[in-house]
């Protein structure tokens, strides 16, 4: 042999499959295992190497000459040339020896865990690196508490899961035990009937006469006296059985055995003789006579039982017990038995033309036939289509030939039927009778599933490649027989424009789930299942149930769910009437599941066609249901149709098809498409906008109603509603309407048109010839080069396609934030957003579209209701409602900014600062139609608002709202209504007239000081900004003078919702607002109502009895008002804080109220003036949101004192926090930034993600950006 070195320098640089070619052609086995040895000695002195006995490598039995063995010795040795090489001790050199060991140790040796890809934790020992000092000491220590930390992590998790499979364990095992009884109960039963008949049958040995002892030789005694359970009988011995008496003892021997068989048959006696004891479950004899030996009999039941004297013995005679009547019943047995095999073989010799037989009790070595049915499956063609199977069968059997299946199908051939036949064995001699099949009829053998997977054609392979997709069946462990023959098939229409997601985290190798998403974000989950065999236990069936039952519970509530599958279980008539009445065990088990979730199997169903069996076996012989698609019982009504497909030839399972088509568009929620999607971009382009004006000007000139000059209010009604019908036709005659196009490619070019035309062009012609693969056909060339240049030139379009977006987004980024933050948005991937479809209601998910609108309605309902709060003033509100009866005549006579009418440019100024792009009202108009619509327009809207506020009278459609809910946002559920805002659409013109009120009254508003300088909402110079600022400069000046600063955060519970009404105007009308206006908006107010919508759907129409609506153009003016004297009535109270002359008591920010005090007795005074403050004003504080902060305390004090304060609001004890988030900025009662820095930090990671989100790749933009 050449040398080492030289031997490993040579196949150092080729490759594993060349280095094992090439040592197999030069070597034997031997020379492979001495240089496999000679290696391994060689890498024994590399650091770590294991040491131990090598395995020996044997030959596979039955191995060609070119066999494994070979190729695993080379395998063994290309890795341990590896490890020469690279002295990198692999896992294959390891598992080489049987006792691996580790020569070389180091001094620290710390475990490091890994996580396996089966889910398990494995460890290594890795050495530490030695460094000097404390700093390396303090890495080892750090790395050793991480490995500490992942381990024990994951021991949580391991202990959790075994906690769950434990429960899980113990449900199988109750269900298991109570199977158990019923099955002892029922083997009890057998066993008592097996019993009687053994019985019987012993009865019938013991009457024969050759069942009884030869009595020849015999003296005979003259009586026997026997005692039995204190029963004595005599009886008259005959040496004869069949003279003097024999008779009568059968006869009573019979009734004794007839009167207590079933009691023997569960008792068996027990006889002690001679200290040996003697089991017989039918009948005892006991020996006694003149000799005196002593007898013990134990016998639960009584009977008369034949006695039997022994002969008297010589004195030199040994005493020997007699047969007893059972030993002559299993003597009798034994030789029946054997006459039943010596006749049996002799017919077996006979037949073989052997009469040799066995002698004496010899037993030859011989085997036992199979009785097991052998089969073989035929294909039949071109049968006529009129034949039916019975006349096939007939035929058969005319012929000696009983078929144990035949199945009849269509076939391709117009007019002709084919069939499927299986046949015994021994009956194909017949099969090859010349003219035994009638004429044109054809019969060739069933093709077999291992020559099926390997056809010799082309298209053949495509077609089994094709079905090669990912199901629950391919997924088991030991599937390999069962790849590519197994799964579901989904099809849909194409205008659903749906997507498909496999979800591999909730799926396992026995259940795949497919997740169908509809165009209105509905979704379909299909599960296929594969559920284990017969062959395998109870256990592992109930635990795959359950864990199908944990995916649907996973998924119920976010669509609707589909199984379908191999449930290797029957259920009989569970699964409807259309089924076998065979049920077991895991039918029943089966059926508790279906009737959880209300669902029904498919194929079960009256409606479904074809066979009801869907699986054959035993060559057809045992037909039973074990596959299903079970949909939910609600959509029954929309399954269009279903069959069990019939066997053909191209099936090569045992297995049935099973279809199902369901009408998805009458269960799914079609989106609401009345209404036109207008593009008022588009207005600007051409001469669009001066086409809608002018069709809107003549519509007003010639509509009569507003050439007359009557004010009333039907007049003011035919206004409003006739201006809103010509805005509304005239836009939808005029202005394009917005075109929803497919995906588009934006990358597509000319070039890329060609290209896909010439691979369709080579594509056709490749079709033409068949589709051939081999590399010398010029067509398949052709067509792979055609296609080859189609991908190259759309892979470098698409990138230049994203090189120019990523430059268009750095060019916005620079030139203006916001347009580049809402091209962004438009490239995100839509989010599936609840907003408010689905709801949980006392722990159950209501998803039905009128369900959940009648909960909204009740909701909205009960929101905008006044409470009966027993702690509210009600004196004071009595005296309120005195005052505005008062108020209502002392109205009239004052100044009011409405006194002076509106004037056109007034109006003509509103209208053209519109914005654009907001959501439309009742009226279904948008503030485009309004603001497009040009002069005449304009005066017509004069016109009407005169008149409103001349006869202060306001329209009905004005007064009503439409009220959609909005997720408040955050880390809140989703299905509480609670973490929703209503917000309210009001009609666009309505909504003009309030701004041109808000217009008239904010400079008087200003004069009047209103709103407080305390309050920081909706004022053009103050912002939320202002308001942190303001309060966090309070702090500190006290806090840098030594004082401890008390902040309470109270927050409303539903502080625009909650406004009385009544409590409103009379503010109102303090304030200066009593005139004109005051009566209009008290009007207005009065008649408001407001109904829900949800998916397109409307409920009804309900009154808004309090509250401000959020969606109001006057709104937040109005809560500006109703608030406007918190910070007065805390002044009074005197328990505030103060910077030099300045009370600083309070910063309000609309409805969020902070309270700052020095003293904790101090914020419990004005705790308590903000208590007695809601209860005359008839709204709550919510203790649960608010909180109180202490600034100017350490970590360490602040838990220390805590302890020891508290402060209370409406009698609920107030928490206290280190922080909290006011205005969307952080404040810590220690000034520690870490809150803020972990904010900033998670806005940033939210910005990166939302940049992924939108497809921007890292490296596309400028990071500095």
């Amino acid at each position: 042999m050449a040398d080492m070195d030289e031997i490993v320098s040579v196949f150092r640089n080729t490759s594993k499959t060349d280095t094992v070619n090439k040592l197999v052609q030069d070597y034997s086995v031997d020379g492979l295992s001495s240089l496999k040895v000679e290696l391994s000695q060689k890498c024994s002195g590399i650091k770590d190497f294991p040491v131990g006995e090598l395995f020996s490598r044997r030959r596979p039995k039955g191995a060609s000459a070119y066999s494994s063995l070979e190729e695993r010795l080379t395998t063994d040795i290309f890795e341990l040339m590896n490890c020469l090489d690279t002295e990198i001790i692999s896992p294959e050199i390891r598992s080489m020896f049987r006792t691996a060991t580790i020569s070389q140790t180091e001094d620290i040796q710390p475990v490091s865990s890994n996580h396996t890809s089966d889910g398990r934790l494995s460890f290594s020992a890795s050495p530490l690196v030695r460094e000097s000092g404390w700093s390396g000491m303090k890495m080892q220590v750090t790395s050793m508490h991480g490995d500490f930390l992942l381990f024990r992590e994951k021991v949580l998790s391991d202990m959790s899961n075994l906690e769950s499979k434990v429960k899980s364990l113990s449900l199988t095992i109750e269900s298991q035990d109570r199977e158990i009884a019923l099955l002892k109960e029922e083997n009890k039963k057998l066993d008592k009937l097996c019993r009687k008949q053994d019985l019987i049958q012993d009865t019938e040995c013991l009457q024969n006469s050759e069942c009884l002892p030869k009595m020849t030789n015999r003296e005979e005694p003259s009586s026997s006296v026997t005692s039995v359970n204190g029963a004595s009988t005599n009886k008259v011995w005959s040496p004869n059985p069949l003279e003097n008496g024999s008779s009568s003892i059968s006869a009573e021997f019979q009734d004794a055995v007839d009167n207590t068989h079933e009691e023997m048959a569960v008792n068996n006696a027990r006889i002690t003789t001679n200290n040996d004891v003697i089991s017989s479950p039918l009948i005892t004899t006991i020996v006694d006579g003149e000799t005196n030996i002593g007898s013990v009999v134990d016998l639960e039941v009584p009977y008369v039982v034949p006695v039997v004297p022994a002969k008297p013995l010589q004195q030199d005679q040994q005493l020997k017990p007699r047969a007893s009547y059972a030993t002559a019943v299993q003597s009798n047995q034994q030789r029946c038995q054997e006459k039943t095999k010596q006749q049996q073989m002799e017919q077996t010799t006979g037949s073989n033309g052997d009469t040799t037989k066995p002698s004496g009790n010899t037993v030859e070595f011989v085997g036992v036939e199979r009785n097991r049915m052998k089969t073989k499956a035929f294909f039949l063609s071109g049968i006529n289509d009129k034949v039916t199977p019975k006349q096939i069968q007939d035929y058969l059997c005319h012929r000696n030939i009983i078929p144990t299946l035949l199945n009849v199908f269509p076939s391709k051939r117009k007019g002709t039927i084919s069939a499927k036949l299986n046949i015994k064995i021994k009956d194909l001699a017949g099969l090859s009778e010349p003219n035994f099949w009638p004429q044109f009829v054809r019969c060739r053998p069933w093709v077999s599933r291992e020559k099926f997977s390997k056809p010799e054609g082309h298209r053949i392979q495509a077609t089994q490649a094709g079905k090669q997709s990912t199901c629950a069946k391919d997924l088991d462990n030991d599937a390999t027989s069962r790849r590519g023959f197994g799964g579901i098939a989904f099809y849909w229409r194409k205008h659903l424009n749906v997507s498909i997601d496999v979800l591999s985290d909730l799926g396992n190798n026995r259940i795949a789930v497919l997740k169908v998403k509809l165009m209105n974000r509905n979704y379909i989950y299909i599960l296929n299942v594969y559920l284990p065999t017969a062959t395998e236990n109870a256990a592992t069936y109930n635990n795959s149930l359950v864990m199908l039952e944990n995916v649907i519970y996973e998924l119920y509530g976010t669509g609707t769910v589909f199984i379908a599958g191999d449930f290797n279980a029957h259920i009989g008539s569970f699964g409807g009437t259309r089924s076998t009445d065979k049920v077991n065990c895991r039918g029943r088990r089966l059926s508790k599941t279906m009737g959880e979730f209300d669902l029904i199997s498919v194929n079960s169903q009256v409606g479904c066609t074809g066979p009801i069996e869907t699986f054959y076996s035993n060559g057809g012989l045992v037909r039973t249901t074990t596959d299903h698609i079970l949909v939910p019982r609600n959509y029954a009504s929309f399954i269009l149709h279903s069959a069990v497909i019939p066997d053909c030839c191209k099936n090569m399972s045992y297995h049935l098809p099973i279809s199902c088509s369901i009408n998805v568009d009458l269960v799914t929620k079609v989106p609401n498409l009345s209404m036109k999607q207008l593009c008022w971009k588009n207005v600007k382009y051409g001469n669009v906008l001066q086409k809608y004006q002018n069709a809107l000007g003549t519509a007003l000139q010639n509509d009569p109603v507003f050439s007359s000059e009557a004010i009333t209010p039907n007049a003011i009604e035919q206004l409003v509603d006739q201006t809103v019908s010509h805005l509304k036709i005239t836009a939808d005659k005029t202005i394009p309407t917005r075109v929803f196009k497919p995906v588009r490619k934006r990358y597509w070019n000319p070039t890329l048109t060609s290209l896909n035309r010439e691979v369709k062009t080579c594509w056709r012609k490749w079709l033409y010839e068949g589709k051939p693969r081999d590399n010398n056909n010029q067509f398949f060339k052709d067509y792979k080069k055609a296609k080859y240049n189609f991908r190259k030139a759309q892979r470098q379009a698409i990138h230049e396609n994203e090189v120019n977006g990523f430059v268009k987004l750095e060019r916005q980024h620079d030139i203006e934030r916001s347009k580049f933050y809402n091209r962004i948005s438009k490239l995100k991937k839509p989010k599936r957003v609840n907003n408010g479809e689905v709801l949980e209601i006392d722990g159950n998910r209501v998803s039905n579209d009128s369900e959940v609108l009648d909960v909204w309605r009740q909701h909205y309902c009960n929101l905008y209701t006044p409470k009966d709060n027993p702690n509210f003033d009600n004196d004071f509100k009595k005296f309120v409602e005195n005052k505005l009866v008062q108020f209502h005549t002392d109205s009239y006579g004052n100044d009011d900014p409405l006194d002076n009418p509106f004037q056109f440019d007034e109006v003509a100024d509103v209208c053209s600062k519109l914005p654009n792009g907001k959501a439309s009202g009742p009226d279904q108009l948008s503030y485009e139609h309004v603001k497009f619509g040009g002069n005449l327009l304009f005066e017509v809207l004069t016109k009407i608002f005169n008149a409103v506020r001349e006869l202060e009278y306001v329209t009905g459609a004005w007064s009503i709202g439409n009220i959609f809910s909005l997720f408040k946002g955050g880390k809140k559920n989703r299905f509480n209504k609670e973490n929703y805002r209503g917000i309210t659409l009001l009609n666009i013109v309505g909504k003009i007239f309030e701004r041109l009120i808000l217009n008239r009254w904010i400079p008087k508003f200003e004069t009047m000081g209103i709103p407080n300088n305390y309050q920081f909402a909706y004022q053009a110079d103050k912002s939320c900004t202002l308001a942190s600022f303001v309060l966090q400069e309070t702090i500190n000046h006290n806090v840098e003078r030594g004082s401890k600063v008390y902040c309470c955060f109270l927050d409303s519970s539903k502080a625009f919702d909650s406004v009385w009404l009544d409590g409103l105007f009379y503010k109102l009308f303090l304030l200066g607002m009593n005139g004109k206006s005051w009566r209009i908006l008290r009007n207005w107010y009065s008649k408001m109502h407001c109904y829900v919508s949800l998916n397109g759907q409307m409920s009804s129409v309900f009154p808004v009895l309090q509250g401000v609506r959020q969606g109001g153009v006057l709104s937040p003016w109005l809560f500006l008002c109703y608030n406007n004297d918190i910070p007065d009535v805390l002044q009074s109270a005197d328990y505030g804080l103060s910077v030099q002359d300045i009370n600083c008591s309070s910063v309000l920010v609309a409805d969020d109220v902070t309270l700052i005090s020095l003293r904790i007795k101090g914020l419990q005074s004005l705790l308590d003036k903000m208590e007695m403050y809601s209860y005359q004003w008839r709204f709550e504080f919510n203790p649960s949101k608010t909180t109180i902060v202490t600034f100017g305390e350490t970590t360490q004090m602040h838990l220390l004192k805590k302890l020891l304060r508290s402060w209370y609001i409406n009698g609920v004890k107030i928490p206290e926090k280190p922080s909290w988030e006011h205005v969307g900025i952080m404040l810590s009662g220690n000034f520690s930034n870490y809150e803020r820095s972990k904010i900033a930090a998670n806005k940033g990671k939210q910005a990166a993600g939302m940049l992924m989100n939108a497809g921007v790749r890292p490296g596309g933009i400028n990071p500095i950006c």
